[in-house]
């Protein structure tokens, strides 16, 4: 059996899963808003979590987490067992998981409008790449409690993933980590351009600190 019928079947099953915007659900069912028109206008964790409340903010992030987990981790085995195909689950699991953030970013049911991809990023290196995946963590809560800037810890976290790979996987990167090394970084360029309103408001002096008070329901700070 050629290759490409499982390939594509995992590709789009991938995309599906990472274009599932609970932030949107949540919106509705929770609070019967559109979560894209009150707050940020993001769909994301973080803009649930100032409008929906904290919890409903936690329980979102955890779920597009798992999206990335479910596409780089189970979806390459149950492609793999189903149609018998032999792949490498490391790199199949990268690409799916690419395929599941990008997905979350740009839902085509959504005009492709969506969420900054940190989440599912998060959850897919997670299965695929847990060492940097922790540094990151790590990097993303100092900055947090430093700064209180959910972008910039996204950033900062996001920006450190290639350095990790780069320094833990030294002994095998000009054999096995290359692939994974460019993949990597693409994922970082795609978080910083869905954060550059955030960048714009930072530098400006307007970005919204964690923990701050008074949500504006009707008006938007920027474009997602």
């Amino acid at each position: 059996m050629t290759e490409l019928l499982p390939k594509t079947i995992g590709v789009l099953l991938a995309y599906g899963i990472g274009s599932i915007s609970f932030a949107l659900i949540f919106g509705y069912v929770w609070k019967g808003v559109d979560i894209r028109k009150v707050g940020s206008g993001n769909i994301g964790a973080t803009n649930v979590g100032r409008i929906v409340g904290r919890r409903a903010g936690i329980l979102v992030y955890f779920l597009d987490f798992g999206k990335g987990v479910v596409a780089a981790a189970l979806l390459p085995l149950w492609i793999t067992a189903m149609f018998g195909v032999d792949w490498d689950l490391r790199r199949t699991g990268l690409y799916f998981g690419v395929c599941a953030v990008v997905g979350h970013m740009f839902p085509f049911y959504l005009r492709f409008r969506g969420g900054k991809g940190v989440a599912t990023g998060s959850g897919m290196l997670l299965a695929v790449l847990p060492g940097p995946t922790l540094i990151a963590a790590g990097l993303w809560a100092g900055t947090l409690m430093l700064y209180r800037y959910m972008a910039l810890s996204s950033i900062i976290a996001a920006v450190s993933i290639p350095f990790s790979i780069a320094c833990l996987e030294r002994r095998t990167f000009w054999q096995d980590e290359r692939e994974i090394f460019l993949v990597s970084i693409l994922i970082s360029c795609l978080v910083i351009l869905r954060h550059e309103a955030n960048i714009r408001r930072m530098m400006s002096g307007t970005e919204r600190r964690v923990g701050a008070s008074g949500i504006d329901w009707h008006h938007r700070e920027g474009p997602r």
